[in-house]
């Protein structure tokens, strides 16, 4: 059992705080390095935590005299282990390699699902630098208004982080793009592989295209659906006790309401 969750976001948006709370660490000294300023951790932190699911003990009367390969259980519920890893702070970009972010983006190939750190504040702009832009108490006419302003937004942070991974996927990929013409559809299925994913899952990937002939906006649909199965993210929205996150946290679940 080893179950990974990758924390992704931008520089000062509170991965490392939400790192700390899942993972909990004993000794002061374990904790991630926490600081106002952009690129504190460079190197991923790694930790584990623990998600709580129901016991199938007390149905099957036997509650306390099991003894769970993996993780605790008691009171009814059992406590899995999972490992979370706490990956350096994304600029745009770092598909490029802007910010070290290719070697950042590495970091996220074991995890089996990312949460995307938001600061719902609007405090902080893509580069995780101090801003005063702010939706806050504002009705939707002049929120329109702001809108079509030069003003940074959450909801940016969403758009761009899930951009610079697609384009990470799809640049890697296109550059081998000979090999793939040349060796057929198993080459391609290796090259998803590479992203430690199993080879059923680049196969699903591919099937769901059902396409014959490639173009480079089918690479782009192929990477998209291989995104979705590969690296589900979820939204954590952080900083949402903030004066100025109110406005920001409803475009945030106007536009990412499954999330």
């Amino acid at each position: 059992w080893n179950f990974v969750v990758g924390l992704v976001g931008k520089p000062s948006a509170g991965k490392s705080t939400l790192f700390n709370a899942l993972v909990n660490p004993v000794r002061p000294e374990d904790d991630a390095r926490m600081e106002s300023f952009p690129f504190t951790t460079i190197l991923p932190n790694t930790g584990q935590g623990y998600f709580t699911v129901p016991c199938p003990s007390p149905a099957k009367d036997v509650e306390g005299t099991m003894t769970p390969a993996h993780g605790f259980a008691g009171n009814g519920e059992r406590l899995l282990p999972i490992q979370v890893i706490d990956v350096a702070g994304l600029v745009p970009g770092a598909y490029q390699g802007r910010g070290h972010g290719n070697a950042f983006l590495n970091d996220l190939c074991g995890a089996d699902v990312l949460i995307h750190v938001v600061d719902a504040s609007g405090g902080t702009d893509k580069g995780g630098n101090p801003t005063e832009a702010s939706f806050s108490g504002l009705g939707r006419r002049e929120e329109k208004a702001k809108e079509e302003q030069d003003v940074y937004r959450p909801s940016d942070d969403v758009a761009w982080v899930r951009n610079e991974i697609h384009r990470w996927i799809y640049n890697n990929i296109q550059a081998k793009w000979a090999s793939v013409v040349r060796l057929g559809v198993d080459r391609l299925v290796e090259l998803l592989s590479g992203y430690h994913a199993s080879r059923a899952v680049a196969a699903a990937a591919l099937k769901r295209m059902g396409l014959r002939l490639w173009m480079p906006i089918d690479l782009h649909r192929l990477v998209a659906h291989f995104l979705r199965v590969r690296f589900p993210i979820l939204l954590a929205l952080n900083k949402c006790d903030h004066p100025d996150s109110e406005g920001h946290v409803q475009e945030l679940l106007r536009r990412y309401d499954k999330e």
